[in-house]
């Protein structure tokens, strides 16, 4: 199997601290694209693989290909467990943190690539609307212990890659400020090898 993926993309990232916390590690070649995969960049490569020219997309043996982290990471758990997808009611917890922290990171593309066009195009209020859906996202995050709760999952997994690459690319660094749940959680899930591994 080959995995295409940027090292900065958080969702290329989710994949990747999939298959190293379920064991595939040695089952799946990574195929970095060092290309900036922004709309404006063509890559031919990356749209072969997957015609929406994002990142992650997985190419099984049989050549078929699974796009999206998601389908990824749940592809990896139908092999080896499931682990990371619980299958009992809590999955429904498991998603719905899961689907906010990937609500986290779309916005922060967003304010990401609003950044760096040239400044007489960028559009403050756009940037701002979509920081405060990242505050308001951890907020409700923060509000609700039973998101935090220790048995780990995509949930959990996603929102660590959100949180470090919202701070990574300095979209929002206040993530932990005002909201005291969250550092002692962070602190104890990012030592995890699957998140120490493919910290950008």
């Amino acid at each position: 199997m080959k995995l295409f993926y940027t090292k900065a993309s958080p969702f290329a990232r989710k994949a990747r601290a999939s298959i190293i916390e379920l064991g595939f590690e040695e089952e799946v070649e990574l195929c970095e694209i060092t290309q900036l995969t922004v709309p404006t960049n063509f890559i031919p490569e990356l749209t072969k693989e997957n015609p929406l020219g994002k990142v992650p997309v997985l190419v099984l043996d049989d050549g078929s290909h699974i796009a999206d982290s998601i389908v990824i990471a749940e592809y990896f758990d139908s092999l080896a467990g499931p682990r990371l997808f619980p299958q009992d009611a809590s999955r429904w917890r498991a998603l719905t943190l899961q689907a906010q922290a990937d609500g986290i990171m779309e916005a922060g593309v967003v304010c990401r690539l609003e950044g760096i066009r040239p400044e007489h195009l960028q559009w403050q209020e756009w940037r701002d609307a979509h920081k405060r859906k990242i505050i308001s996202a951890l907020d409700a995050i923060e509000a609700d212990p039973s998101y935090l709760e220790p048995n780990f999952h995509i949930g959990h997994l996603a929102l660590v890659c959100a949180i470090e690459w919202i701070e990574f690319r300095g979209v929002y660094h206040e993530t932990k400020e005002g909201r005291p749940n969250l550092p002692a959680w962070f602190d104890e899930v990012t030592e995890r090898a699957s998140l120490r591994l493919t910290r950008p």
